[in-house]
């Protein structure tokens, strides 16, 4: 193996001098590497497909040195070496780039385009593993030198493990001022599909550390370092979980077996047994495991609802390992055994025109809901229909039995899958005041879900049809108001007396005219909890504050149709980890980091987002026009949250002093903070026009 890895070595090297990776002039042999390469075993390593992506490259620089040393070389050399020694142990390693060029084609001028594809690489390889190669940089601290090495966020299993191993191996090579692992959600992590690291081996910008990197004697001892790592945990054994059902399959019983399949490969010892976790919708299964199989099976405790439901199985072996969590989605679509129906009024007047909502409830065998989606049909034996057919919504289908011009009474059944009910309705002169009220947009199309207030305390929602019922007393000038989520709230007077049947149609217009519907806001109230005088009445902690004008926000987004989510609503204080991760869980269109603090008001933003430098600007116009805040500083940020989303983010410390526009009551300044916040966000919106 000894003059084969040689050759295999000498072959980097001159492929490294040929591409002009550091352009000096022609080197001798590197000299031999720090270990004995023959005296390791490197069986665990063969036929390990592991994808090695050198960062940057082309016209991505990356951080560049005051001698002007790029970063995408020095990642470069580092990875042309690595690739030498996995491939010279037997491994199928696999370079996103062999030269100072882009992975995407030239074609594509988007960063994003030629981040995707190096995680595409990894994806269509099937890869083990996926190492991306990275250096540090900080132009404002010349003398940090750290190390960091960043694990796919959502895998604190076989990621994390890889970069323990490569972390405690540089460490022994380098000196550094500190060393981490840390998650991560950079775009080459989250997108591999395979386990994933990303190394930041040492800071470019450190002059000392600059200057070793000219040298590929120190490239290759990186290179040494990533690669025993690598060994190191692959000689520890890899567990796989094979199998998980149910998956992807609807069934009629609300108890079905669980089975899951794992194995070890040999070099752990085994599975342990107590490293085992069955769940099911996020809570534990009682299971039993079988070593000669491999076999874990369970049966869940209570019976299942029907619907959607997922299943997870996670294993270490005893070496410390952890298989690929492997997670199944399955559904439960159990039979209907009763139908339930209910009239919103049980008399209507015999006008040819008034209706009455009619709304069946379909429940199984366990009393709960059946599925959504489940087809019911209606039929009634006078009058009409406003539909024959519906679709349950959390178990309950709607129509409306629409009365004939003469008294009478209607059966209205409602049948689904050979399971029936029935209910009556009396087509006569009602002894209360009835009233049905329609809720359409501006295009008179019905809107759902809308909520009806009366003066004398009856409430009524809008059904899928748009229409809301009431029956009471009446009176001669009853009040009333329609609100609904995203729209101006409506307020108007009627009279209805007992006996009459009225009808009333109301139009509502769009809060901003829908600019923030359907959109998805992340507000994330920072968790310090130093005391801060920002009330004059009492002393509140930060984190209070942050909460309160979060809050206020989220109702202001909420009013105007926005969907919002907090990543925390109490004082519970999440890590900046458990935040990030939180917010990539939903599919926003930005996330929002609030703080307060005293003597300085930033809004920092990643300095590689576009979008966050425009919603920065966004924020500063407005909190200066409507609160008058001065002396507000955008700056480029590195803090985690707004490196590790996927959305657009802004991390805002608000100062109060500085804000002359804001009240010195807490509730009073919060909502001050929440407007201006607000009206940030209504020009961010607009300018992005979607």
């Amino acid at each position: 193996m000894g003059k084969h890895f040689k050759k295999v070595l000498l072959t980097a090297v001159l492929i490294l001098v040929l591409t002009g990776c550091m352009s000096p002039p022609p080197l001798p042999l590197p000299p031999p590497p720090s270990f004995q390469f023959d005296t390791l075993d490197t069986s665990a390593l063969r036929g390990k497909v592991i994808v090695i992506d050198p960062g940057h490259g082309g016209r991505y620089k990356g951080a560049i040195g005051k001698m002007g040393l790029k970063e995408s070389d020095v990642n470069l050399g580092v990875a042309l070496y690595l690739w030498g020694f996995l491939y010279s142990a037997g491994a199928r390693p696999v370079l996103t780039r062999t030269a100072d060029t882009t992975v995407a084609p030239p074609s594509h001028r988007v960063l994003n385009q030629d981040l995707l594809a190096r995680s595409r690489v990894s994806n269509d390889l099937a890869a083990d593993f996926f190492v991306s190669i990275h250096h540090n940089s900080n132009i404002y601290d010349p003398k940090k030198n750290t190390l960091e090495i960043y694990y796919k966020l959502v895998d604190a299993g076989p990621s994390k493990e890889l970069a323990e191993c490569i972390m405690k191996r540089i460490q022994d090579v380098f000196e550094m001022d500190s060393a981490q692992v840390l998650p991560g959600n950079y775009s080459v992590l989250r997108n591999a599909t395979s386990p994933a690291i990303l190394g930041e081996a040492s800071y470019l910008t450190h002059r000392e550390n600059e200057r070793k990197l000219t040298l590929h004697g120190f490239l290759r001892s990186e290179a040494e370092a990533y690669f025993l790592g690598i060994l190191d945990y692959f000689s520890k054994g890899v567990p796989k979980i094979l199998d998980l059902t149910p998956q992807v399959e609807v069934i009629s019983h609300a108890q079905p077996e669980i089975v899951g399949w794992v194995q070890d490969d040999g070099r752990g010892g085994g599975i342990n047994p107590g490293s085992i976790v069955l769940s099911l919708d996020g809570a534990l299964v009682t299971h039993r495991y079988d070593p000669s199989t491999g076999k874990v099976s369970g049966i869940p405790r209570n019976s299942l609802i029907s619907g959607g439901h997922t299943l997870c199985m996670e294993a270490k072996n005893f070496k410390g390992n952890s298989a690929r969590s492997f997670c199944t989605f399955f559904k439960i679509a159990l039979p209907p055994a009763q139908v339930k129906l209910s009239p919103v009024h049980s008399t209507i007047p015999a006008d040819g025109s008034s209706r009455c909502r009619i709304e069946a409830e379909i429940l199984d065998a366990n009393n709960n809901h059946v599925a959504d989606g489940t087809v019911v049909s209606f039929t009634t034996s006078s009058g009409k229909l406003g539909n024959a057919f519906a679709v349950t919504r959390r178990g309950k289908a709607t129509t409306h039995v629409i009365a004939d011009y003469q008294a009478g009474w209607a059966e209205v059944v409602a049948a689904c899958e050979g399971v029936a009910g029935s209910t009556a309705v009396a087509f006569d002169a009602p002894k209360e005041a009835t009233l049905e009220v329609y809720v359409g947009d501006r295009k008179g199309g019905p809107l759902g879900g809308a909520e009806l207030y009366f003066s004398d305390g009856s409430y009524a929602m809008t059904d899928q049809l748009g229409y809301g019922f009431y029956h009471g007393a009446g009176g001669e000038r009853m009040e009333f108001m329609v609100w609904k989520k995203g729209y101006l709230p409506f307020k108007s007077f009627l009279k209805v007396g007992a006996g009459e049947g009225v009808r009333e149609t109301v139009t509502l217009a769009p809060v901003d005219h829908g600019l923030m519907w359907h959109k998805v806001v992340v507000i994330d109230p920072r968790g310090e909890n130093e005391d801060t005088a920002f009330d004059s009445d009492a002393q509140q902690s930060r984190s209070e504050v942050n909460l309160q004008t979060a809050l206020c926000l989220k109702e202001l987004l909420d009013l105007a149709g926005a969907e919002v989510v907090l990543t925390r609503e109490n004082e519970s204080i999440p890590t900046p980890r458990e935040s990030t991760k939180k917010a990539n869980e939903v599919s926003a269109d930005l996330l929002l980091s609030l703080n307060h603090g005293k003597g300085s008001s930033p809004l920092g933003y990643y300095f590689n987002s576009t979008r966050g430098k425009l919603l920065a600007s966004s924020l500063t116009q407005a909190l200066d026009e409507v609160a008058s805040c001065k002396g507000l500083k955008m700056m480029e940020s590195s803090e985690f949250i707004l490196v590790h989303t996927t959305m657009p983010a802004v991390a805002v410390t608000l100062d109060a002093r500085s804000c002359k526009g804001l009240a010195k009551d807490s509730e009073e300044r919060a909502w001050g903070e929440a407007q201006a916040l607000y009206q940030g966000l209504r020009y961010y919106f607009k300018k992005v026009g979607k």
